[in-house]
């Protein structure tokens, strides 16, 4: 499965390649990152073991930071590094959590290139993802590397739900490489493992926002 999705992957790329040249182009948020997404990172290889939290943008960072903060009192020794996808999320991270990392970057494109890349720089033994970001090919290779992946402040919408629905059998499996998925709610926690989660990888464990 992770050749057939990763020879899609990169078709598609080749395929829509005018259409994402024009916006990086004309968009500078579109270039945000963009080497770095594409999988040139500066390794982080200092002795220490290594956790990478994920907040895609601004949102998710502020739902976040708590526990972030926290995690750091807890394990001083440990690495901590923050990554994005937006710009905007980018430039909040380096600032809230300038004491507190060790880096901020950028999630890599979901390319096998990309994710193996990532993984090199940092060789993290958790990666803890906010909010509820499904990349398979990132998940398969973490799982064959053995490193554990998080889903903390999980939702699902009634909306995502049908559109997932559609590819149940494909997701059932990358549902399945994380070590634990912490949803929101009980209807998000039913919404997840209808759609493939096993139950005990499912736990609801409220908003983050709130508490």
């Amino acid at each position: 499965m992770p050749v057939i999705y990763n020879i899609i992957l990169i078709t598609l790329a080749i395929i829509f390649s005018p259409v994402i040249i024009i916006a990086l182009i004309i968009q500078p948020k579109f270039r945000a990152g963009f080497f770095q997404k594409m999988g040139m990172y500066q390794s982080l290889s200092n002795g220490k073991s290594t956790v990478v939290f994920h907040a895609v943008s601004v949102g998710e960072i502020n739902a976040v930071k708590a526990v972030i903060k926290q995690y750091r009192i807890l394990h001083p020794d440990e690495n901590i590094v923050i990554t994005t996808t937006t710009r905007t999320g980018q430039m909040l991270a380096k600032t809230v959590f300038a004491d507190i990392a060790e880096r901020v970057t950028y999630f890599p494109f979901d390319f096998c290139f990309s994710v193996i890349s990532f993984l090199n720089a940092f060789n993290p033994e958790k990666i803890i993802i906010a909010e509820t970001e499904i990349w398979p090919g990132f998940m398969l290779i973490s799982k064959r590397r053995g490193v554990k992946v998080y889903t903390i402040n999980g939702r699902i919408s009634p909306h995502s739900y049908n559109g997932y629905k559609k590819i149940k059998l494909f997701l059932a499996p990358i549902l399945n490489c994380y070590e634990k998925i912490f949803m929101q709610s009980p209807s998000d926690a039913q919404r997840i493992k209808d759609l493939g989660a096993k139950s005990d990888k499912v736990e609801v464990m409220g908003n983050l926002k709130f508490d």
